[in-house]
């Protein structure tokens, strides 16, 4: 960050404006904030459990113990660099005109219910409040559940945002639930002062601010403002595909009944996309293969204790111990060697490296696995379905260890309008899907109808702190849920990669997508073309992962927009 300052400061002393400076500056704030959090978590780590200790033992007042490492952090630099950088913030937004909002989900416009203050989301996401619940909210890592009975929620406790493709962002959108971040901390401390556990109005402006307001406790009706009580009742029937004979598929023969959505998709991507963009050749574990796994002689001790834990799991108050122990025993399969044979030999066709099987084995497994987490039991619960009906395939796929990844919405998500929108990481993609804190590059583009035609516009500069990079295979969830109206499984289960991925810091100071306006622009106007082209192909707005790789765009999924 000091370095990235030195370079910024001298590059924009004249002229803010020259190249999105205000905009680079307010990312390289956003990242020192980030930093000095981390200090502050990690001074409270530290120092308050021997606070506590020596408190207790010397009969100290509770008050000072508890204010212990807070006021540690106030009489040192972390303190003073704190205010300094909330002054600039303010000052760069004014200078970039940047709203103090960032509107994650317009959701309906509007929506009214009653405040709510929770200072993670993950620690109310297995909730479901019974009448209209509005969150004041802080932290959000991007792969939380909203609960049951929210209809907006405002980030008012912290200025850390999740991306706008995030996990937890396209849930809201898909449940027309209002969410947004406000970046000014006064303006947020006053809404916590003023309106906790009241009954409010959230409304969108057209300037792209939110306004709150109190409003009478009986104009809060159940059905009325999106929300809906009969949630966990949808009726979704995930239909049970059979069991194959066959242990691995090729896309070639990637049917509805024995993969999930992305292999499928994969597979109308490769006959529909093939030369007019890069796109891997995919194999696929069809559903019900750890089911057949489970049901080998070699097996059988393990499936005895796996259904004795799946039936307590549906009921259980506390279910994350036995949710960990159902993957402990997913973990424990053995495949014999004829069924190993068949898979290898098939991985081999696309250049599979014989090897690796060991760690491939437990990649899939670990795939399996990632059934059972806490996340998806909530989800499903929600869903009015069980975690005994999600069917999960395996979709194996080459990973390009990448300079760059996206993701693109071909219609802007955020306000609707015929346009790309799409967000850009250094390394692989998972530190934008992922709970990775931080900002993604992101960018609009019109749809032309030439490569010289488009005219992409920075939106935001990444303020993420760390890339992964990797290479090898990589094993994809691919579930009987991906993407169901009512119940979108896309994002609620593991994808692993034979090779754990590297994470390093990013450089930005020397990034050639950051700092060479000229290579940024061409690289935007290829991802906006590659959306375009792809979303002219199947005839309808699409979501789609890619990655970059020497300047070559290689789409790794596309699926619908929901």
């Amino acid at each position: 960050c000091y370095d990235d300052w030195n370079k910024l400061a001298g590059q924009f002393s004249d002229n803010m404006n020259k190249d999105y400076g205000a905009l680079k500056l307010k990312a390289l704030v956003d990242r020192c904030q980030a930093v000095l959090g981390s200090l502050v978590d990690e001074y409270q780590r530290t120092f308050q459990s021997k606070a506590e200790y020596i408190g207790n033992a010397c009969n100290i007042d509770s008050y000072y113990v508890t204010m212990y490492t807070e006021e540690l952090v106030r009489g040192g630099l972390p303190f003073c660099l704190s205010v300094s950088a909330k002054k600039l913030d303010m000052l760069i937004r004014k200078q970039a005109n940047l709203s103090p909002w960032q509107i994650i989900s317009p959701g309906r416009g509007e929506c009214k219910g009653e405040t709510v203050v929770c200072h993670d989301l993950k620690d109310v996401q297995h909730k479901k409040f019974s009448t209209p619940t509005i969150l004041l909210t802080g932290r959000v890592g991007g792969e939380e559940e909203l609960p049951d009975g929210v209809v907006g929620a405002l980030i008012v406790l912290t200025t850390d945002s999740p991306d706008i493709l995030s996990h937890v962002a396209v849930r809201a959108r898909n449940t027309h639930t209002l969410f947004a971040t406000c970046y000014d901390t006064d303006h947020a401390a006053d809404i916590v002062r003023e309106f906790s556990d009241t009954a409010v109005k959230l409304k969108v402006q057209a300037n792209g601010s939110v306004t709150v307001e109190k409003v009478k406790s009986s104009e809060l009706l159940n059905g009325a403002n999106g929300y809906d009580d009969t949630n966990g009742a949808n009726g979704i029937d995930l239909h049970r595909p059979p069991v194959l004979e066959d242990w691995i598929l090729h896309s070639d023969e990637f049917e509805p009944e024995n993969v999930g959505a992305k292999s499928k998709n994969c597979k109308n991507m490769y006959d529909t996309l093939k030369g007019v963009v890069v796109v891997p050749e995919s194999l696929a574990l069809p559903f019900n293969s750890c089911e057949k796994t489970l049901d080998l002689e070699i097996n059988s001790a393990i499936k005895e204790k796996y259904e004795k834990l799946l039936s307590q799991v549906m009921d259980s108050q506390k279910p994350i111990p036995t949710l960990n122990a159902l993957k402990s025993e997913i973990m424990r399969l053995e495949i014999p060697k004829e069924a190993s044979e068949e898979i290898l030999e098939k991985l081999q066709k696309v250049k599979f490296n014989s090897s690796d099987w060991s760690k491939a084995w437990q990649s899939i497994k670990g795939v399996w696995a990632s059934k059972f987490n806490e996340r998806a039991l909530i989800s499903t619960k929600k869903a009015g379905i069980t975690l005994i009906d999600v069917c999960m395939s395996v979709l194996c796929q080459k990973m390009v260890d990448a300079d760059y990844a996206f993701v693109i919405h071909t219609k802007n998500p955020i306000n609707g309008k015929d346009e790309i929108y799409a967000e850009v990481v250094v390394g692989l993609g998972e530190t934008l899907v992922g709970s990775y804190p931080g900002r993604a590059l992101s960018f609009i583009c019109n749809k032309a109808s030439s490569a010289s035609e488009y005219r992409p516009e920075v939106l935001s500069f990444p303020s993420k702190h760390v890339g992964l990079h990797g290479g090898g295979y990589i094993f994809r969830s691919d579930s009987n849920g991906e993407d169901l109206p009512g119940f979108a499984g896309a994002g609620l289960f593991d994808s692993i990669p034979i090779n754990e991925s590297v994470e390093r810091l990013v450089n930005y100071k020397d990034d050639k997508f950051f700092n060479d306006s000229g290579f940024r622009y061409e690289i935007m106007k290829k991802i906006a073309e590659a959306g375009h082209r792809i979303e002219d192909a199947y005839g309808s707005a699409q979501d789609v992962e890619g990655v970059v790789r020497n300047g070559e765009i290689v789409i790794v999924q596309t699926r619908p927009q929901v």
